[in-house]
């Protein structure tokens, strides 16, 4: 009886331990903003990645033509001291809906992955 005190005591301290050990926080992830470099508003031009660059931009609020996006920091890395999208692993993926114009594009953050929110522009 004696050598199974110890086993339990063992058992009771790890278990003591593990019941009030306080998880880590959670850190969100950062978000960078991207703005949009071309002057055609087509559906293929705002959901390709090589036509929005880091920096912000002066964007309207009404969701006409695409102007700049935030971009969750698993998305993006530094390429010579200038944030840039990721081209391989962790790829945004833009989905664009009309504006409310109907003829020219905006970024959707509903659909698109690693885009919490965007602006437009009129």
């Amino acid at each position: 009886m004696k050598r199974y005190i110890a086993g339990i005591l063992a058992v009771i301290i790890a278990v003591g331990a593990v019941a009030f050990t306080v998880p880590a926080k959670k850190i969100p992830n950062a978000t960078f903003t991207f703005h949009y470099t071309l002057t055609s508003y087509g559906k293929t031009d705002v959901e390709a990645n090589n036509n929005w660059t880091s920096g912000a931009s002066l964007c309207g609020g009404v969701q006409n033509k695409a102007c700049q996006m935030e971009v969750t920091d698993t998305y993006t890395h530094l390429d010579n001291n200038i944030r840039v999208l990721n081209t391989t692993g962790s790829v945004i993926v833009v989905k664009a809906v009309t504006g409310t114009g109907g003829t020219d594009y905006v970024p959707d953050p509903g659909t698109s992955t690693g885009i919490p929110s965007a602006s437009d522009k009129e």
